[in-house]
């Protein structure tokens, strides 16, 4: 699998032909890693995509449904067979730092960090 490597800010990198494409693990952390800043309503083609940052930021009582929205995202994704692990705290300014553990079609344990700011 390969997809197109994204920058800091999140956006698309070109220029270099398949240089700008990451594959098989760092493929699969791109794609968590899309899935987990895709926000609900947000994507034109599909609105009930993404995970309802905006409803579920901001409450102590929501920190549950972060945790079942962010496992059923990363279970959206193909290549995940399982999601071992997720785990998150919220900072003073609401941004989540999130860290997950997961499993892959090929075996292989993935964890990585990912931060959501709002």
């Amino acid at each position: 699998m390969k997809v197109r490597a994204i920058d800091d800010k999140h956006d698309w990198i070109f220029g270099k032909g398949l240089q700008n494409y990451k594959q098989n693990r760092e493929a699969v952390k791109q794609r968590i890693k899309t899935h987990i800043l895709s926000w609900y309503y947000d994507c034109f083609f599909d609105l009930e995509f993404g995970i309802d940052w905006k409803n579920l930021l901001g409450s102590r009582k929501k920190e549950k449904e972060i945790v079942i929205s962010c496992r059923k995202q990363i279970l959206l994704i193909d290549e995940i067979t399982s999601c071992e692990n997720i785990s998150f705290n919220i900072d003073e300014d609401r941004t989540i730092h999130l860290t997950y553990s997961v499993t892959d079609i090929y075996g292989f344990n993935i964890s990585d960090e990912i931060t959501i700011g709002v």
